[in-house]
């Protein structure tokens, strides 16, 4: 029992040493620095909108629009929409999955 307990202590010691020396505490989530300031912006407008398009500035639906989505309006309204936590509403007579 005591072998155990102690090979768990070193298997957890090991793996907390070998993350500190790979730099697994930083957090990388693969954007660079514009991606990363598109990403923290469109979060600002979504949460300030609350996911309402209606509610969103015009500069900021034109920031989305040609900036984010490449000129299409429904998917900013839908990443606007996601990105706040609130879904779509739902096409009444669409099948699951459609709308």
């Amino acid at each position: 029992m005591r072998k155990i307990a102690l090979l768990c202590a070193s298997f957890v010691l090991a793996t907390t040493a070998i993350g500190f020396v790979s730099g697994c505490q930083q957090q990388n989530n693969g954007l660079d620095k514009s991606e990363q300031q598109m990403a923290d912006r469109l979060t600002e407008i979504a949460q300030k909108s609350g996911g309402d398009w209606n509610k969103v500035s015009q500069a900021d639906k034109d920031y989305v629009v040609n900036q984010i989505c490449h000129g299409s309006v429904q998917s900013a309204e839908i990443l606007v929409a996601m990105k706040a936590h609130k879904p779509q509403p739902v096409t009444p007579g669409a099948r699951p999955g459609q709308q």
